[in-house]
């Protein structure tokens, strides 16, 4: 068994070793590779959060590069009515109310992005990146190598955080899409841009896509009064769709019994 003494001394080299790496005086070039090595695989390990793990690479020739996978967890099912999944959509619409103005002073994804792209350049299986990195691609506009890797990049910085950078709803392990800050059919040239990507919660996400594609079908990006709108209108749809009603549609039961909660919702 170690000594009091033993274990005093243990830390205290710990400790001067510690502080020798952090200031580049360990004088074994060897030795700080490796331990560099070991804080990039946990720092992009912690890119994934509750949604990617690493896995080690198949061939001898990739693990002899360092080369990883970042494999994606099971998607979760069914939680449209959990209570992240309703803040996210009231967040959702707060966002869009407010002009698309973030809700959140969240730090600038810059330099994380640069910071991810780094390390998936290192270390990482194309089809690792291929896999993150083509979230929300359109058919129509196939993305580069490049563009795939700053996609990725981006993606993982908001797995990283955790919450959505402009609405500021935490992701929880809820189900995910890959959305565009400025839409696709407004600015195309945008779409492959991994600074216009972000994970949204995808009920969240849905309840947008019916005001979409309307303005979408007039050639032009929904407004963001638009967008609240259809958030709105789709978040009371999911609160009441467990609801048993009074009557038949369109009866007059229905109609009496829906009255004066129209009248709230209208003046709302």
């Amino acid at each position: 068994m170690a000594t009091r003494r033993g274990r005093v001394q243990r830390a205290n080299d710990l400790a001067q070793g510690t502080n020798a790496y952090i200031n580049g005086k360990l004088n074994d070039p060897e030795l700080e590779k490796i331990l560099q090595g070991l804080e990039d695989y946990v720092e992009l390990e912690g890119l994934g959060g509750d949604y990617y793990h690493l896995e080690t690479a198949k061939r001898k020739s990739d693990n002899a590069e360092g080369k990883v996978f970042i494999v994606a967890e099971p998607r979760a099912h069914g939680e449209n009515q959990n209570s992240l999944t309703h803040k996210a959509i009231k967040a959702t619409h707060d966002l869009h109310a407010n002009n698309g103005v973030s809700l959140v002073n969240a730090p600038d994804k810059s330099p994380e992005i640069a910071r991810a792209n780094e390390l998936l350049n290192k270390y990482v299986m194309d089809t690792s990146v291929r896999n993150i990195g083509s979230g929300g691609e359109r058919a129509a506009l196939p993305r580069s190598n490049e563009e795939l890797m700053d996609v990725a990049a981006s993606l993982l910085v908001d797995t990283d955080r955790g919450y959505n950078s402009r609405a500021g709803y935490a992701f929880g392990g809820m189900p995910l899409d890959a959305g565009h800050v400025i839409g696709y059919a407004s600015r195309p040239d945008l779409a492959n841009k991994g600074s216009n990507l972000e994970w949204e919660n995808q009920y969240a996400n849905k309840g947008k896509s019916a005001t979409e594609k309307m303005a979408a079908g007039q050639s032009r990006e929904a407004t963001d009064a638009e967008l609240a709108q259809g958030l709105f209108k789709s978040h009371i749809n999911k609160l009441v769709e467990d609801v048993q009603l009074v009557g038949r549609k369109n009866s007059k039961a229905r109609e009496a019994f829906m009255a004066p909660i129209n009248a709230k919702v209208r003046g709302y």
